[in-house]
């Protein structure tokens, strides 16, 4: 006999699976919105599912999530921009809502808390090897020799760039590598203590997914995905060495000490192997001021600001402080904000620079133009609602899940001040791991020690 349950979760798995490795790859809307739907009939005609969705429902972070979708439908109210506000709810906020709950209803359908991380190793690991895949067959068909650093992009002799050709932007492969890193670490540290909730693929499979994410990174050249990366490395050396007590002190300071040996090699290296590391703090410095040097504003039009030295400014760096800045200002303007969208950051812009606006490099800096100080304060409260629920499950037991649940988010937020990673796909494929993270989390607080 055909057993309904597993046939019923399996098939939602394979649509899940399938929906969030396309979430990044171009001309794929169309597939994107025809599995959200197959996964939403799905989920309401199942009943574990539906109830794994009020469950979820129930935690504090969701509670977050859905009071961050109160607020900004109660903002469009008083904003001028109210029909723009009402399209970027239905066509952004909405589907990345569906998107956590969809999450959630993956990690019910994959079973027990070890059969989930299983698939969720499976499911990154795919997707790292298609992204590492597309770029050594394209260096391997290049005849000219390739630089890894020193510009924004690998760059080949032959003056050709090394471009995914699977997804936009090296933001959305920073992401996803950011995603597989994180869940790697997670695994091997919570090994230490022979607590791993999941040992099936064992120590050489995870350590492959952690090479694949730096090296998708890299091949990206995306400076803040390492940066992430060795910010989350920095968090598991904290996190051992305060957290895990199951290990004895000199086995807490010496994993410790190895990885902060690990994370000032690897800090050496990149800024050894990138000069614009060298103007970084000069053109962070030029970025606070917005108003005086106004390059930002508009692309290509305005000349950029040179450094005291007469070199070229780092124009990364410049730009995102710029960014982050005129982000604070706006919101001094309109504390409330301006309304829920993409383009919010856009509009002030135009209104008070005028030119070619751009969306801002912080995603920090788009929320609190958008929705003001109190949908900020609610969108990172939901975030680090989930923290929280991860410190004390660590407390309790140090396993995989538990630290996967603290640096997820954490790091999300981190980099969202940096990066404009909280729109779009990006934001699509954070809440669809974060709804994962989350149920696992409540599955393993319902579960007894």
């Amino acid at each position: 006999m055909w057993d309904k349950r597993k046939i019923h979760n399996g098939a939602f798995m394979a649509l899940f699976s399938v929906y969030f490795l396309i979430l990044s790859v171009p001309h794929t809307v169309a597939l994107r919105y025809l599995l959200a739907g197959l996964m939403l009939l799905w989920g309401l005609s199942n009943r574990n599912l539906r109830e794994s969705t009020f469950m979820l429902s129930s935690s504090w972070p969701a509670r977050g999530l859905l009071l961050f979708t109160a607020w900004i439908i109660v903002q469009m109210m008083f904003v001028e921009r109210s029909r723009d506000v009402l399209s970027e709810i239905t066509g952004q906020w909405l589907p990345a809502l569906a998107a956590f709950y969809f999450g959630g209803m993956a990690a019910t359908s994959a079973g027990d808390e070890r059969k989930a991380l299983r698939w969720l190793f499976w499911l990154l690991l795919i997707g790292l090897l298609v992204i590492n895949g597309d770029y050594f067959l394209q260096i391997f068909m290049n005849p000219g020799k390739i630089d890894l650093f020193g510009s924004s992009y690998p760059l080949f002799d032959n003056g050709q760039i090394l471009l995914s050709r699977l997804m936009s932007s090296k933001v959305q492969i920073s992401l996803f590598s950011s995603m597989g890193a994180i869940f790697a670490l997670s695994v091997l540290l919570s090994g230490l203590n022979n607590r791993s909730s999941w040992k099936s693929t064992g120590t050489l499979g995870v350590t492959v997914l952690l090479v694949l994410a730096i090296l998708a990174n890299v091949f990206a050249g995306a400076r803040n995905g390492m940066l992430g990366i060795a910010g989350s490395l920095l968090s598991c050396m904290a996190i051992v060495l305060f957290f895990n007590h199951s290990l004895s002190k000199k086995k807490r300071l010496l994993t410790a000490g190895v990885m902060l040996l690990v994370l000032v090699g690897a800090v050496f290296l990149l800024y050894k192997s990138d000069p614009r590391w060298q103007r970084v703090a000069g053109s962070v410095e030029m970025g606070m001021h917005p108003d005086k040097y106004l390059a930002w504003t508009d692309l290509g039009k305005t000349p950029y600001p040179v450094l005291a030295s007469g070199e070229p400014i780092e124009i990364s760096a410049f730009e995102r402080m710029a960014f982050f800045s005129a982000g604070v200002q706006f919101s001094k303007e309109t504390p409330l904000g301006v309304g829920y969208s993409r383009e919010a950051f856009m509009w002030q812009v135009d209104k008070h620079y005028g030119g070619r606006p751009r969306h801002a490099h912080s995603g920090f800096a788009e929320y609190l133009t958008g929705t003001g100080v109190p949908g900020v304060l609610i969108w990172y409260g939901a975030m680090l609602l989930a923290v929280v629920m991860a410190w004390r499950s660590l407390r309790r037991h140090f396993d995989s899940v538990g630290l996967f649940c603290v640096l997820l988010p954490s790091g999300y937020m981190a980099r969202t001040v940096v990066e404009n990673i909280s729109r779009d796909h990006m934001l699509l494929l954070f809440m669809a791991m974060f709804g994962f993270s989350i149920c696992l989390l409540m599955n393993k607080k319902m579960r007894p020690v």
